[in-house]
Parts: C-alpha cells; structure tokens; sequence
C-alpha cells in the first residue's frame, strides 16, 4: 500500500505543474501561426527596414497577426479568454534589438508598443485587428510619447497588410 502511495505521490508531482493555466505565448514565425491556427494577417514593411537612431537599419525580415494565445496544460497553443492580437516583427539579427526599450521604442500609441519576443523579434499587444495600414513610430529613449514635444522620433515603420 505504500508503494502505491508513493507512485501516485510521485505521478502526481510531476504532473501538478500542468494543472495551472499556461503562460501567453507568440509563435516563432509566420508559418507557425498559421500552422497553429492563431495567424491573422500578414503585413509588409515599406522599404523593408528602418533606423533605430544608429548608423545601420534594421532590417524587417516578417511581420504578421495572430490571435492572443496562451499554452494549455499540454503545452498546445489556445485562444486566450481575454482576446487580443499579438503584433508580431522579426529582423534579420538578434544584434538589431539592441536598446530596444532602453535607447529606442517603437509604437503605434500609448498603449500599443513593441517590446522584445524571442531571440529576433518584437511583439505588440492589441485589442482590435490593426488597420489595413499601421504606423509605427521609432522613438528615441525608453518611453513611448506621441506628443513629439520633447521626443525625437528616429523613423517610421509603415506596414500594409498583404494577406
């Protein structure tokens, strides 16, 4: 009886960390949301890069959204209750992040600003679908503020939906 008792203590223990509602998740790249069910749309950006205030551009390699999705107990993607989208942009390098958030921040308001995902990535969090054309504004230093009084904005990232 024992035994039985410590087997279904063990089995237990490893699999309680299961039981608790998973952690928001992105995928890794276009094909994955589509694959996964969360893709939305696809967007382009104009020109393709954009300037973080340095003397290289950062060149945008994808961009698309997806359903808000979290991980389920078995580690499989699942709408989460709370809706939303995630705004997902991937570059080139992982090296192109560097001081995003603490040097520059890209935005499209107040509420909507892209902050590191993954070893190359951006994701923005929104309520609604985006537009069939969304700005994103390249701010010089940590806070995104769109009242351009004290701020310099870098550059403007112009992405149009092509899917």
């Amino acid at each position: 009886m024992t035994r039985i008792l410590n087997i279904l203590l063990v089995l237990f223990s490893c699999t309680s960390c299961y039981l608790h509602e998973g952690q928001l998740g992105t995928s890794r790249n276009l094909n994955a949301a589509k694959s996964n069910g969360m893709f939305v749309s696809e967007y382009a950006v104009i020109g393709g890069k954009f300037s973080s205030g340095s003397d290289t551009f950062i060149e945008v390699v994808e961009v698309w959204v997806e359903k808000r999705w979290k991980y389920d107990k078995y580690a499989k993607p699942i709408i989460d209750h709370r809706g939303g989208y995630n705004i997902r942009m991937n570059v080139r390098s992982q090296d192109d992040l560097e001081g995003l958030g603490t040097k520059w921040q890209p935005g499209i308001d107040k509420t909507i600003f892209f902050v590191p995902s993954g070893l190359n990535g951006m994701i923005a969090y929104a309520k609604i679908i985006p537009d069939d054309t969304i700005a994103v504004y390249v701010q010089n230093g940590s806070k995104l503020n769109l009242e351009f009084d004290d701020y310099e904005i870098l550059d403007t990232i112009v992405m149009v939906r092509t899917e």
